[in-house]
């Protein structure tokens, strides 16, 4: 849910992507969507263990986590580099592609990361379930 707030706070879409007004307000709510919907398939679709106690995951299992991942690196790797841009900043290590080991390799440290970026929390407080992450009783900050 982080990477949908940080992607309304840079006004992208849910595949990273500027998006206009009109449907910038639904990339927050997608990203809960998913998350929510991932989450029960994840429950139902449960490893099932053996008499040895080994978890045994099911096909259907595995695809579910495979499109999660694939999204989500795609997803990740697109916000990060629409940061690089914007705020000018080299690649410094994987010259062309340390957008996406970043996102593969890392992928909760690089979210955090982009969200430091794109909010000064000394201004701004964090809220946990609001589309931009920030509390809407403080004082806007300018990206």
């Amino acid at each position: 849910m982080l990477l949908g707030q940080v992607m309304m706070r840079l006004k992208l879409d849910w595949l990273g992507d500027p998006a206009p007004d009109d449907k910038l307000k639904n990339t927050f709510r997608f990203m809960v969507i998913v998350a929510v919907i991932v989450f029960l398939l994840n429950t139902i679709f449960e490893p099932e263990p053996d008499l040895q106690g080994v978890p045994h995951p099911s096909p259907i299992h595995q695809f579910i986590s495979f499109v999660v991942f694939v999204y989500m690196v795609y997803a990740i790797m697109k916000v990060r580099k629409n940061i690089r841009m914007r705020d000018q900043i080299p690649e410094s290590q994987c010259i062309g592609c340390e957008d996406l080991v970043c996102a593969a390799c890392c992928g909760c440290c690089t979210i955090s990361q982009m969200a430091r970026q794109t909010a000064d929390y000394d201004l701004k407080e964090a809220a946990f379930f609001t589309p931009d992450g920030l509390s809407p009783l403080a004082p806007a900050v300018v990206v």
